[in-house]
């Protein structure tokens, strides 16, 4: 295995570190001829780069390199904001006897029973219903007591003071700058849903702290900011290159964290469209050549090995859409659990253990409807009768190519400046739509219309 170094002398420089790689890169034995008008190369997506700054991997290494820099962050976070453990006072379960019963009490019952003048033979009950001599009884339970005394004395039970947490030289640090009065410490994606956002800076250093109060993220559902922060702290390479602007992105270039933008709406789009472009890719293909583990003659090629950035484009964002879905669930539940914890109206409790579907209980209409878009034939719900494209506004980014490559049917002129797509990697912009029809209004409006 090529070592970093060998990799960086052989003129590969943006490879992620090896260790980050799912399988290990091994440097090509002779040049390869470029491959033309094939796969992500026939999009034409990125005219503007100079042909020598794409990333040269696979894109498995940088979806791998990416998951572990935003998980490594989520674990950082989670520790900024954990509090310190206070000094305690441990408290001992006392002696027990073998089968497991107080051996204190027994002993006690014992005394009072061989101390009793009207109990003559000077019995007791043990708590496993038998009659014993009071005084064996004693005797016994007396030997449990006396073991427990000794491992308390010589800390066989444990200390009976742990002393508070010290803070680490690196949490003195955090501390202290945190705590200036415009500042708040950043929170971790599980913080924002248990505790919602407390609009803290989201970005490293001073700037992106102030920056951070005056952008669209906290007036994003729970779920969508939870989401935003799980996301971010990825800096390396994209399928771009390497990442010049020190901004958060995801393998594919797109900015993960946006003053106008909303990542988690993005993700949702974006795999709704790879999934349609994918299927139209493999019916053209299927159509012109059989099936799509034929070879295509002109480059030697099946549909798959032309299409494998593509199609791991539309896993990261099927499963990153996926995920959303879960966190919207989770703050659903959440919402819909304290509003049945909190409602005093009776028999309103009963109902909603039982089932929950919408119904304004005061004689109101639903607080939800069902909405199709017909021309798109998939079902998607995105609200307001708009449409897919109307929801997340002119940008295509879908791919339709001749030869079974995708095309690319969007506007997309910039390679990753950003243009007037908030995210980067494209203009068009998604600014409304999805976020404000659909489940995240029902999730916002539904219980409180029914108040």
């Amino acid at each position: 295995m090529a070592t970093d170094q060998e990799i960086r002398d052989a003129g590969y420089y943006y490879i992620p570190p090896q260790e980050y790689l799912k399988n290990p890169f091994k440097i090509p034995v002779a040049p390869q001829p470029p491959v033309t008008d094939s796969g992500i190369v026939a999009t034409n997506a990125f005219n503007n780069n100079d042909g020598n700054t794409f990333y040269t991997g696979p894109t498995s290494g940088l979806i791998s390199g990416f998951q572990t820099a935003i998980d490594d962050r989520q674990k950082r976070l989670e520790e900024l904001n954990r509090p310190l453990e206070e000094a305690q006072f441990p408290s001992f379960p006392g002696p027990k006897t073998t089968g497991g019963f107080d051996a204190q009490a027994m002993y006690n019952k014992a005394s009072a029973d061989l101390n009793d003048p009207f109990n003559r033979l000077a019995t007791t009950q043990t708590f496993s219903g038998q009659m014993r001599p009071a005084k064996e009884v004693m005797d016994y339970a007396d030997d449990f007591i006396d073991d427990y005394r000794m491992q308390y004395a010589t800390g066989q039970l444990g200390p009976s003071y742990i002393p508070a947490e010290k803070p680490t030289l690196n949490r003195k640090i955090s501390d202290a700058f945190y705590s200036l009065p415009f500042l708040s410490k950043p929170q971790s994606a599980k913080d924002i849903m248990e505790s919602g956002y407390t609009g803290a800076g989201t970005g490293p250093g001073l700037l992106a702290a102030i920056l951070g109060k005056f952008d669209r993220y906290s007036s994003l559902p729970r779920a969508n900011q939870a989401f935003i922060a799980k996301k971010m702290g990825y800096t390396g390479p994209t399928v771009f290159g390497q990442d010049q602007s020190g901004l958060y992105k995801d393998p594919f270039g797109i900015n993960t964290r946006s003053a106008f933008g909303d990542y988690a709406e993005y993700t949702v789009k974006r795999a709704a469209e790879l999934d349609e472009s994918i299927k139209k890719s493999k019916d053209r293909w299927t159509k012109k050549f059989g099936s799509l583990d034929a070879v295509n003659p002109k480059y030697g090629k099946t549909w798959a090995e032309m299409n494998k950035m593509n199609l791991d484009m539309q896993e990261f964002y099927n499963a990153g859409a996926k995920e959303f879905k879960d966190l919207q669930d989770e703050e659903y539940q959440d919402r819909i659990d304290k509003f049945v914890a909190n409602y005093k109206r009776p028999g309103v409790k009963e109902m909603f253990e039982e089932t929950y579907d919408g119904t304004n209980i005061h004689g109101g209409p639903t607080t939800t409807t069902t909405t199709t878009d017909t021309s798109t034939g998939d079902g998607t719900y995105i609200g307001g009768g708009a449409s897919l494209e109307d929801a997340g506004g002119s940008y295509d980014g879908g791919y339709h190519g001749a030869e079974g490559g995708f095309e690319n049917t969007g506007s997309n002129t910039g390679s990753n400046t950003g243009g007037g797509n908030p995210y980067g990697g494209g203009p068009g912009g998604i600014h409304s739509g999805y976020m404000y029809g659909g489940r995240v209004p029902y999730m916002m409006g539904g219980l409180a219309s029914i108040l």
